[in-house]
């Protein structure tokens, strides 16, 4: 675990020192969820005939955090690879999970802020829009709570492995985005679910998505080749 955090914070180094990632946060955790919310209140307030009083939200917002899992990946860690600073950190004695759970980490404490900020965030927009809160607001907060985690182990199984096994940065972009597909069919599962009231399928669909994300990172992660890795370097 102690080599895990190592890893994570020189990741997390590398990011903050980036003016990009600083723009990122308030962005997706603050301006976006904001404007969805308040989309979905205008439309709510005016009696338009909605499924689902969030539905930009819940939609799409469980989403941004594998958005951020996919740039730390691409802004930073395919390019150490390609430029062979990944050597050193292969030749240590640090199993291919631990390596995955220290690229992991950034992107769990990146979902962490994300749904701190973005659940209030998106109630005050659809205040802001409605004049009050969704019928359910605790339901709507514990559903997105769910799907973020859901979407970023998911993700983060996909980026990962995508990471390991891609030679060039489109063949990584490729692999990433070809393997989130079944994610956003599970979305639309679950929109379709949420929309027919079916609250305990719901849960059992984001249950199955959390547990199948756990294997999948576990998976991704002892899959690493460091003879591979290494001669490609």
């Amino acid at each position: 675990m102690r080599r895990a955090l190592l890893v994570a914070a020189d990741l997390a180094r590398e990011a903050l020192t980036s003016p990009r990632w600083w723009m990122i946060p308030p962005m997706m955790g603050l301006l976006l969820p904001i404007q969805m919310g308040v989309t979905d209140g205008l439309a709510a307030g005016r009696g338009s005939a909605v499924i689902l009083d969030l539905r930009l939200w819940l939609v799409t917002n469980a989403l941004w955090p594998c958005l951020i899992w996919l740039g730390l990946a691409a802004e930073i860690l395919f390019p150490r690879k390609l430029r062979g600073e990944l050597e050193p950190l292969l030749a240590a004695p640090i199993s291919g999970r631990e390596l995955g759970l220290g690229f992991a980490l950034p992107a769990a404490g990146a979902a962490a802020l994300f749904v701190a900020a973005g659940i209030p965030a998106t109630l005050l927009g659809y205040r802001m829009g409605a004049g009050r809160l969704p019928a359910d607001p605790a339901w709507e907060a514990a559903y997105l709570l769910l799907a973020v985690w859901a979407d970023s182990l998911v993700a983060g199984a996909a980026v990962l492995h995508a990471f390991f096994r891609a030679q060039s940065a489109g063949g990584f972009l490729l692999r990433s985005c070809l393997a989130l597909l079944p994610l956003a069919a599970a979305e639309g599962a679950l929109f379709m679910l949420r929309g027919a009231g079916r609250r305990a399928a719901c849960l059992g669909l984001l249950a199955l998505m959390i547990a199948g994300g756990i294997l999948l990172l576990r998976w991704a992660g002892s899959r690493l080749d460091r003879e591979r890795l290494l001669g490609r370097i």
